[in-house]
């Protein structure tokens, strides 16, 4: 059983490196860019030098230049506090395979040597940048790369920004994008239908020449530099949840011819986190305290006016007699709206729950039930769906109470939480350990012995269904580990 792949979205385990399958294709249909390139040169974006340091606006918190050498086979190596890579599964087309012995370190440039394996299997590389040694990105950014290729058919580029939580409808920011023997594209995918391209913008140079590509995600905006140059803007679209910055190379739909051979080369790589500059307050100085006036003359005495008399005390009169209180008026009925969930109903997804069209004013509770069994703890607006969920139905109960309203419950349309198509064992294995079976029945065949189901294997045959391709010896069981 292959066990090294992993899906979107995992970080690395134990001394494997891995990654995650994600643009959605190296080359896409031609559109409208969101508008035209400007003249303003940005200096640390036209630099053909890392840039070292913090910069207006933005706090560098990853840097490389690549100044160690490293043998093939080897990487990450020394790297290994900055760099993670996809390994040992198949790319976006299914066609070539990510293969971390393409990457290589000499004359201070990180090469991706892109060819034909022995197996006839085309290779290529995505390695992936980790801020502070951790896997996971940020929420805005500015990422620069200097990088140039040779002329390679049927191999391209999708450097490209991916949603922290493996959610393609939360968007995916591309640059730069395109087939090796043509010319480098921007792109930007419309949330909820990434389908549908926001922006497409063609540069119009070759990826021979050397270029420095960088681009600027801010809140309501993306624009896309080259060598300092803005070539292109959007302000709609504009992702809003963490993403992760992946260097991705890959097939471009067609498989190379075997002789196809070169290298992808990238001199420096920048990352920044948005810190918009604040306003600097002008200093408050303190006022000289004034001088002490000179003292008045003490005024002459007044005589102090006689005591006036005693009046008699007004007679107590009697208490009045205390009103008889009116009822309290009957508690109103609560305008309510079934809630509504939304997000993918998969293990790993998180749901949101809104209860949209309630009273104003009204405090709503949350209570998520797995087949109408509360779960601990599920008690926000928010529930991450989890493996032992497949084949069970979510669903949510909203809870209003306001001033001088009766508390009224709704309970949302159920959800079947559908079983995850996993990339790779690896993936498959982070959230199911011991493997999958479509039965109790199915047994472990191991060459010519055939063994008892692992300890701990999850039995579905909806996961199993969905992932049969991952059961190479067809024993009714999928990435099973002892």
């Amino acid at each position: 059983m292959n066990t090294r792949h992993h899906r979107r979205g995992i970080p690395v385990v134990a001394a494997v490196t891995a990654g995650l399958v994600v643009a959605t294709g190296l080359v896409a249909a031609s559109t409208a860019s969101a508008s035209a390139a400007t003249t303003t040169l940005d200096a640390a974006a036209a630099s053909t030098t890392l840039v070292t340091g913090d910069l207006p606006g933005w706090k560098q918190v990853l840097k490389d230049d690549f100044s160690t050498p490293l043998a093939a086979g080897s990487f990450p190596g020394p790297y290994a506090s900055q760099w993670m890579t996809y390994d040992g599964f198949p790319d976006t087309w299914k066609i070539g395979a990510y293969d971390a012995d393409t990457l290589s370190v000499s004359g201070g440039l990180l090469d991706m040597h892109l060819h034909t394996g022995a197996d006839g299997v085309p290779r290529s590389a995505a390695p992936i940048p980790l801020v502070n040694g951790q896997w996971g990105g940020q929420t805005y950014g500015r990422y620069s790369v200097r990088m140039r290729a040779d002329a390679l058919p049927g191999y391209g580029t999708a450097f490209l920004l991916w949603d922290d939580e493996n959610v393609w409808a939360n968007g995916e920011i591309n640059f730069p994008e395109g087939g090796l023997e043509g010319t480098t594209h921007a792109y930007n995918h419309q949330l909820g239908t990434p389908w549908n391209n926001d922006l497409v913008h063609d540069t119009g140079v070759s990826y021979q020449a050397w270029h420095t590509y960088t681009i600027d995600w801010t809140p309501g905006r993306i624009s896309y530099l080259l060598d300092g140059v803005t070539v292109a803007t959007t302000t709609t679209n504009v992702p809003r949840t963490p993403m992760h910055w992946v260097l991705q190379t890959a097939t471009d739909g067609t498989k190379p011819a075997a002789s196809v051979d070169g290298h992808l080369q990238i001199d420096w790589v920048s990352q920044y986190s948005y810190a918009p500059s604040t306003a600097t307050s002008a200093p408050v100085t303190t006022p000289a305290p004034a001088p002490a006036p000179a003292p008045a003359p003490k005024p002459t005495p007044t005589p102090a006016p006689a005591p006036a008399p005693t009046p008699t005390p007004a007679p107590t009169p009697a208490p009045a007699p205390k009103p008889t209180p009116a009822p309290a008026p009957a508690p109103k009925a609560l305008t309510t709206t079934t809630p509504t969930v939304r997000g993918d109903v998969k293990v790993g997804s998180t749901l949101r729950a809104s209860a949209d069209g309630w009273t104003p004013g009204t405090a709503v509770t949350w209570s998520w039930r797995v087949d109408g069994t509360p779960v601990p703890g599920a008690t926000g607006s928010t529930f991450r769906v989890r493996a032992g969920d497949v084949d069970r139905r979510v669903t949510v109960v909203a809870t209003g109470s306001a001033a001088g309203y009766t508390t009224a419950s709704r309970t949302s349309a159920s959800l079947l939480v559908l079983p995850t198509t996993y990339f790779s064992c690896g993936a498959l294995n982070s959230e199911h350990p011991a493997g999958v079976a479509k039965s109790t029945s199915a047994r472990d065949q191991v060459g010519t012995r055939t063994l008892a189901q692992p300890a701990g294997t999850t039995v579905s045959a909806t996961v199993y269904a969905a992932n049969s391709r991952l059961d190479v010896d067809r024993d009714g069981l999928v990435c099973e580990r002892r």
